[in-house]
């Protein structure tokens, strides 16, 4: 014990060596150290005159998930959650499209903007993206076929951080069975709860 003391004191170094000692070591360092440029999220330009709707997907190990929000105007709204069964991500994002748009056709929308944090799957919904995964292409033609329906519609890409209420309803989807679709509907009498009809894709697979 008394040994170890002796030899730490007399290792002391003075506050201006260890500052030193400091400098010296951040500068070794200093050119690994890359400089993070900060995102920069912008709010997505929305007519409030037509509707407008958030879609998002998730896949985890209780399952696949689809989940999104379809505003007919500020105070009327309806957030969805859909079971989806197995599968990647892609399959999530776009079934959760798919159902987003089947949800504006059942309320008679005949215009509609959408915002979604999937690029590849906006890229795909404006056919500016090839889909090259076989077993997603059943669904995309399904899309496109839907947006027939519309007199305009519009897909934008928005950041994760202005799409978090589908992101969130999306994860809460994975823990519902295959093919259930609950609907919360808010408007000016309150709020209300219900199960859509069930979907069904032809076969659960595992895209």
């Amino acid at each position: 014990m008394a040994r170890n003391k002796t030899i730490f004191q007399d290792s002391r170094s003075s506050p201006a060596i260890v500052a030193a000692h400091g400098v010296a070591i951040m500068s070794h360092f200093s050119h690994q150290i890359k400089t993070r440029q900060a995102r920069i999220v912008r709010v997505e330009d929305i007519d409030f005159g037509r509707p407008w709707g958030y879609f998002d997907g998730s896949s985890q190990a209780t399952g696949c998930g689809g989940g999104g929000v379809l505003y007919l105007e500020e105070t009327h709204s309806f957030k969805f959650v859909a079971g989806l069964g197995g599968g990647t991500n892609n399959y999530a994002e776009l079934m959760a499209l798919k159902l987003l748009l089947l949800l504006a056709v059942e309320k008679g929308c005949r215009t509609l903007q959408v915002f979604g944090d999937s690029m590849l799957v906006i890229g795909w919904a404006q056919a500016m993206i090839r889909c090259g995964v076989m077993r997603l292409i059943p669904i995309l033609e399904e899309v496109h076929m839907l947006t027939l329906y519309f007199d305009s519609i519009c897909f934008n890409h928005v950041y994760r951080e202005r799409n978090h209420l589908a992101d969130n309803l999306s994860k809460e989807a994975t823990l519902r069975p295959f093919g259930q679709w609950f609907i919360i509907e808010h408007g000016a009498e309150g709020e209300y709860r219900y199960y859509h009809r069930p979907f069904h894709e032809p076969q659960q697979q595992i895209f």
